[in-house]
């Protein structure tokens, strides 16, 4: 009996030692965020002003790959 409570709490170390390692969101760190943006920017010139880049590079920290750019002009970003 005591045998599978170890095991379970070593279990249950584990997984939590997992989640609080790959974090809860999933986000982009800073500098993979900016380069994600800047070649959003290079590919559709004028598309991203600095106060939509930040939203941007806001919105790869927080979400990663679930940030999405909406149809809009300015391109405006959101996480889905």
């Amino acid at each position: 009996m005591r045998k599978l409570l170890y095991i379970g709490l070593m279990l249950s170390a584990v997984l939590a030692g997992a989640t609080i390692g790959t974090g809860c969101g999933g986000g982009f760190e800073h500098d993979e965020a900016v380069a994600v943006c800047k070649d959003t920017q290079e590919r559709q010139q004028g598309s991203i002003p600095d106060e939509n880049f930040t939203q941007c590079v806001s919105c790869f920290e927080d979400c990663g790959r679930a940030c999405r750019q909406l149809e809009t002009f300015p391109l405006q970003f959101t996480c889905d």
